[in-house]
């Protein structure tokens, strides 16, 4: 049974799941009271998307060793996977009593209770995973988020810097902290931090997209056009990219510019309002009215009243 596990322990970290769980099978068959078998098992079947078989491998590991603390919080991490953050706070529970210096179990239960929308709860758990483990970047990164959904930007900005600190190329914390920055207004500190974000993960979208917000906040339309059209080139379907551009090019004249980027959000999300919107204006300082009136008869189809924005139209075309 050594030797299986030892070898789907290989596998296992060469990411081969299948492999993994064949030879974890064999460690089972040999010795069905090898805990970690069951526990190594579940793991490579939470890698494969099978959450449930994943549960009962576990719970088979805890069966055979009920004190061993990460079968709880393994447990639990596959519970949040699925959406069941109660199910999952209650297995950190268990692994706390089991050893309550276990310090993920602790940020774990802070991660669940931040879905649940228990923001002051999980800050206390982070809390306590720092205290256990002060060197962790993620706890430090964690509570930064539980304090940005409180709206709590100067703790969430400390956060973000203290796991800076203990992780220099934590992409994750300076994206975050730029859009805490955003918030604050302090939009040149932001550009500075998506600026490292995006030489740290130049192929993510959302730092370009996040960039051209905080030049907009400078001022900067072009700048931010730049940045929106890098977002795209990255995530075709980035509709909250193509919206702003739009919106950016509306503010520099470039009015077909416009209505190509709103059309093409409708493209991609037909239900979206305030493309319909803006498309509209769009048509209307083109001088194309019964265009802009279409889109004012899809909108009043989807239930929105378009009476003030059919007066704001009327004063607007080329020329106005």
């Amino acid at each position: 049974s050594v030797a299986y596990r030892a070898r789907g322990l290989a596998y296992y970290g060469l990411a081969e799941w299948e492999r993994a769980i064949a030879d974890f099978d064999e460690a089972i068959a040999v010795d069905p009271g090898l805990a970690e078998a069951f526990n190594d098992r579940a793991l490579s079947l939470v890698n494969l998307g099978r959450h449930t078989e994943a549960i009962e491998d576990f719970g088979r590991a805890i069966e055979i060793s009920p004190d061993v603390a990460v079968f709880y919080d393994n447990r639990g991490g596959t519970w949040q996977a699925m959406g069941n953050y109660v199910w999952a706070v209650d297995d950190y529970d268990r692994a706390i009593g089991v050893d309550p210096q276990y310090a993920p179990a602790y940020e774990n239960r802070g991660n669940a209770h931040r879905r649940l929308n228990e923001f002051a709860r999980a800050v206390e758990d982070y809390d306590e995973a720092i205290r256990l483990a002060p060197w962790s970047a993620s706890a430090h990164f964690n509570r930064g988020v539980a304090h940005g959904l409180m709206e709590a930007w100067d703790l969430a900005i400390r956060d973000y810097g203290l796991a800076i600190a203990r992780d220099p190329y934590y992409a994750e914390a300076y994206h975050n902290r730029a859009r805490a920055l955003v918030e604050q207004g302090d939009h040149e500190a932001a550009i500075g931090d998506l600026d490292t974000v995006i030489e740290l993960q130049p192929h993510w979208a959302e730092p370009y997209h996040d960039r051209a917000r905080a030049r907009l906040g400078l001022g900067d339309v072009e700048g931010a056009i730049d940045d929106l059209s890098s977002a795209i080139d990255r995530a075709p379907q980035f509709t909250a990219a193509y919206l702003n551009r739009g919106g950016a090019a509306f503010d520099i004249g470039d009015f077909e510019q416009a209505v190509a980027d709103y059309t093409t959000v409708i493209r991609l999300k037909p239900d979206a309002t305030e493309a319909y919107r803006n498309r509209s204006r769009a048509y209307a300082m083109l001088g194309l009215g019964d265009k802009a009136g279409e889109d004012l008869a899809i909108l009043a189809g989807m239930g929105f009243d378009v009476e003030a924005l059919r007066a704001e139209i009327a004063d607007m075309g080329p020329g106005r």
